[in-house]
């Protein structure tokens, strides 16, 4: 008896070790993606070495970021610019059988904010009845769950914070499978299909056969067959079916039997066009219409432009010229052959807009060394042409366009609209008419030298580059190349200005064709601009010179950012207003002049130098000679005898006349 009772108890102990299989637990440790990776919708999350396998993909709606930095164990979910939301963190490729019962979901993590992520969890598809809340705090936290299925993981991270996601551990009991799991289907219940189909039927028990019955209405019998798991069936016939599956394995009871229906009722695909919907044409097209299937017929409707009014069925493809302005409005559809239905309407909408030709220009553009005069022409259908100079008032061209000024000129011309054409596409030209140098600019070294009606340049270096102050780009003054040599300034960019000094009672001004040279009223930093020299401008300035460099000062600024100087620390080489304190610029002047005291005047017998204290004449017999500013105003009118004379005059800029020959010097 007693025997019996232990042969009982060990049978009994023995069985229950069957029915309760052993947990298992896999674990996968996050290393996160590159770091720095940029915004994105979905992404695979990268694993560190020895994790389980398998692969976590996560995505989202909306873009959002997944990184780390380097050596981390954590991936980072979303940042402040792009949260995660209603992400989802999917296993795929798991290790856990599919029969297996999920007993535990263990996630540790931290966010960056208390309260700023959440996860909740589905397996199965069924969403589990709990949510997790992470904080600041590294913590682990888990799902007590008993299903069976594919984990996913939801994400919600809340007011711009992120997670740190350190590992996920799934605990689950794998189950012995007594029965075929029931078969499923590739197709919709209930849908309609408009091409043939290829139906798959799929039982998750590995092995498993599919016997399947397909029923229609059309049918002369029913499609029966039986397959290996998954079984696949190519329906071709317009009819309405009906099929029934069973899953069967050898040493497992049959699955219970699923039922689908659904119709196939084949059309005809829509045709396609060649133009764009809502696109707008500016020369006349050819409309083509097209089936996929060889030897359609079109039939189709067009109506637009001044009176097109179409309706025809041909042969795909069809090919329609239109060329008259308007909207068109074209259906078409492809009518049904063999077994296929006629499809259903395809649309387009769209416009035409005849177009004038664009204009021509008598000159290419480029760099030109002279003045150009330049002639434009209308295109093909029109008859006037309008233009724009560097994006200057509008106007229409009646004379040639003389360009005699240097500096970059961008025109923009178009033809104008006719009675049945549209105005032309726009065309811009540049052109640049840099003047070589008559003689170069020397280096301004005194301050005195800056007389009324002078020509100079301002210029600044970065590095081993001269830069000229040139055109105003948003209240900063950029710089153009120029070159200098010795002192001398011989080479410039056409955009580079050249001012012309004058000389007020309030102070120094510079001025162009594009105004004086004005500071910010305000003060506000690097605020330069070319102004009218109303009262109000500040366009006053005070020089002084040492060592060759200038120091130019707004008299008419209040504030504090009234240096003119030149910025090389900046990215594009600029001249600016700025503060005293500004230390890091510099800024030179270059006065128009010759670079030798010797004068170049070819007057028989006479020579100009400049001496200290005035302008030494040496003349082969007497002669007159008279000194002006370079502005035309008289300095001094002398006749010198024969020999070398000085004509006494203050330091500055002159123009010496003798025997009708002209030269410049400078009395330093």
């Amino acid at each position: 008896m007693k025997k019996f009772y232990f042969l009982f108890l060990f049978a009994l102990i023995a069985s229950i070790g069957n029915l309760y299989a052993a947990e298992k637990t896999v674990t996968w440790n996050f290393a996160g993606r590159k770091s720095g990776t940029n915004a994105t919708t979905s992404c695979e999350l990268k694993m560190q070495t020895g994790s389980a396998s398998g692969t976590w993909k996560i995505s989202a709606s909306e873009a959002f970021h997944a990184q780390t930095g380097s050596g981390s164990t954590s991936v980072t979910l979303g940042s402040k610019k792009n949260p995660c939301k209603d992400a989802k963190l999917e296993l795929t490729n798991s290790p856990i059988p599919k029969v297996a019962q999920i007993k535990k979901v263990s996630i540790t993590a931290n966010a960056s904010k208390d309260g700023g992520a959440t996860f909740g969890l589905q397996i199965g598809g069924v969403p589990s009845g709990t949510t997790l809340t992470f904080n600041k705090s590294k913590t682990t936290q888990e799902f007590t769950e008993s299903k069976g299925g594919n984990v996913v993981l939801v994400i919600n991270t809340l007011n711009q914070a992120y997670v740190s996601l350190y590992s996920i551990s799934i605990t689950y009991e794998e189950v012995a499978e007594t029965k075929c799991a029931t078969p499923t289907f590739n197709l919709t219940a209930g849908a309609t299909y408009t091409d043939v189909q290829d139906l798959v039927i799929t039982s998750t028990t590995e092995g498993a056969q599919i016997e399947y019955k397909i029923e229609g209405g059309k049918l002369t019998a029913p499609i029966t067959g039986k397959q290996a798991s998954p079984a696949t069936v190519h329906l071709t016939a317009n009819d309405t079916y009906m099929v029934t599956a069973t899953a069967t394995k050898e040493g497992l009871d049959a699955s219970e039997s699923e039922d689908l229906m659904f119709t196939i009722a084949k059309k005809m695909n829509k045709p396609t066009f060649n133009l764009t919907e809502g696109a707008v044409y500016g020369e006349a097209k050819v409309l083509e219409i097209t089936s996929d299937k060889v030897g359609a017929q079109i039939e189709y409707t067009v109506i637009g432009g001044g009176n097109i009014s179409i309706t025809k069925t041909e042969a795909s493809p069809v090919k329609v010229t239109l060329n008259q302005n308007g909207d068109y409005t074209v259906e078409a559809f492809a009518l049904g052959m063999d077994d296929y239905a006629k499809s259903d309407a395809a649309g387009l909408n769209f416009r035409i807009e005849l177009a004038a030709g664009v204009p021509t220009f008598s000159v290419e553009e480029g760099t030109y060394p002279e003045a150009q005069t330049i002639t434009l022409t209308p295109g093909e259908g029109g008859a006037q042409v309008f233009y724009t100079i560097n994006g200057g008032t509008e106007q229409p061209f009646i004379e040639p366009i003389k360009l005699e000024e240097e500096g970059i000129y961008k025109i923009a011309a178009y033809t104008a609209a006719t009675e049945t054409l549209a105005k032309s596409a726009s065309v811009t030209k540049t052109y640049i008419i840099n003047f070589p140098l008559d003689e170069p600019y020397i280096l301004c070294e005194d301050a005195a030298w800056l007389t009324d009606g002078a020509k100079i340049i301002f210029v600044g270096k970065k590095t081993d580059k001269y830069y000229g102050l040139s055109v105003v780009d948003d209240n900063i003054i950029t710089g153009g190349l120029v070159t200098i040599s010795e002192k001398n300034l011989t080479e410039k960019d056409a955009a580079v200005k050249v001012f012309v000094v004058g000389r007020t009672a309030n102070g120094v001004t510079f001025n162009t064709a594009a105004g004086y040279l004005a500071a910010g009223k305000t003060a506000k930093a690097a605020n330069l601009s070319y102004a009218a020299g109303n009262e109000g401008d500040c366009f006053h300035w005070t020089v002084s010179v040492a060592n060759g460099e200038a120091t130019v000062v707004n008299a008419d600024v209040t504030g504090d950012y009234n240096n003119l100087q030149f910025n090389p620390s900046a990215k594009t080489p600029r001249f600016g207003a700025y503060a005293d304190s500004y230390k890091n610029g510099n800024l030179s002047i270059y006065l128009l002049g010759s670079t030798s005291s010797v004068s170049s005047m070819s007057a028989e017998g006479v020579k100009a130098f400049a001496a200290e204290g005035g302008v030494k004449v040496v003349a082969a017999e007497a002669t007159d000679v008279a000194v002006y500013t370079v502005a035309g105003q008289l300095v001094r009118q002398a006749r010198v005898a024969e020999g070398s004379t000085l004509v006494n005059v203050a330091p500055g800029f002159y123009v010496v006349r003798a025997n009708g020959t002209a030269t410049k010097v400078i009395v330093r």
